[in-house]
C-alpha cells in the first residue's frame, strides 16, 4: 500500500530502511563467500550458536541512517577472535545485527507512538 497524503485524507508514512542490511550481505558474500550463494551462507550461520560466540556486526555501513538522526555511523564488526571466528561466525553475526537493527527501529517506532505496547 502506498501513502498517499493530501489535505482531506492525511496520511504519512515512516520507512523503517536499514540502509545497510542488503549491502552488507552482498559484502560479505563477495569478500568472504565468493564461492557461496546466499542460502548456503544461511545455512553455515544455522550451524553457529546464537551470539556468534561474541562476535558482533553493526549493519550501518551504507550512509548516513535517518533511525539514527541522519548520522554516518558506519558499521562496526567487535570481538573478532581469530582464532575461532570462521565465516560461518560472520554470516550468523551479520544476521544478528541486522535482526538487532530492525528491532531498534521499532523500539523508535512504538517511543514516537507509532506501534501500540
Amino acid at each position: 500500500m502506498h501513502v498517499n497524503h493530501n489535505l482531506s485524507q492525511t496520511r504519512l508514512g515512516v520507512l523503517l530502511c536499514i540502509n545497510g542490511t542488503g549491502i552488507l550481505n552482498s559484502w560479505l558474500r563477495r569478500n568472504i563467500g565468493s564461492d557461496l550463494s546466499y542460502n548456503d551462507m544461511n545455512n553455515m550461520a544455522e550451524k553457529v550458536a546464537a551470539g556468534s560466540d561474541g562476535l558482533s556486526i553493526l549493519p550501518f555501513g551504507n550512509g548516513a541512517e535517518r533511525m539514527l538522526g541522519n548520522k554516518d555511523a558506519g558499521a562496526r564488526i567487535t570481538g573478532l577472535n581469530f582464532n575461532i571466528h570462521t565465516s560461518a561466525h560472520m554470516f550468523r553475526a551479520a544476521q544478528e545485527g541486522i535482526a538487532f537493527s530492525f528491532r531498534y527501529g521499532l523500539d523508535i517506532m512504538k517511543e514516537v507512538g507509532m506501534i501500540h505496547k
